[in-house]
């Protein structure tokens, strides 16, 4: 005859709510932390586009300038480069 010799621990009911809303937030952690990486991700993608567009204004800007004579030639080529 086998004896059994496991020893279940008691936890009281306010412990296992404690463990269940544990998981609960750790759930609602990964949800946040989720969404703050999709948000940074579009965030990204705007600058992104933003500094494209913003640096084809300035190259645009520039060139108006120096076609109306507002540059002079030498800080035209520090300019461009």
């Amino acid at each position: 005859m086998q004896k059994i010799t496991t020893i279940i621990p008691y936890e009281s009911e306010q412990i296992q709510q404690v463990r269940y809303d544990i998981v609960l937030l750790k759930e609602q952690l990964l949800e946040v932390e989720k969404k703050i990486d999709v948000f940074h991700q579009c965030q990204y993608e705007f600058d992104l586009e933003y500094q494209n567009l913003l640096g084809d204004l300035a190259d645009a800007v520039f060139a108006l300038r120096v076609e109306l004579g507002m540059v002079g030639s030498t800080s035209a080529a520090t300019q461009t480069n």
